[in-house]
């Protein structure tokens, strides 16, 4: 796959999706690490979740919820 400048996850339990600049993001240990991203409005949002939480994935050169 692509390596694209974006990355969003859908959490289990939550609404909207989380988005990411990849460079942000370490996956080490069975967990996802998010740092400096955003929901839905713009919201800052910063995760660590167990990979099994998540339930999508896109990767994308374009941010959304911008």
């Amino acid at each position: 796959m692509k390596t694209c400048k974006y990355i969003a996850i859908k959490v289990k339990g939550l609404e909207n999706w989380l988005w990411f600049e990849t460079k942000e993001v370490t996956e080490k240990k069975g967990r996802f690490i998010g740092l400096s991203g955003w929901g839905e409005l713009g919201m800052y949002t910063e995760i660590d979740t167990d990979n099994s939480q998540i339930i999508g994935r896109i990767h994308s050169d374009f941010p959304q919820y911008g």
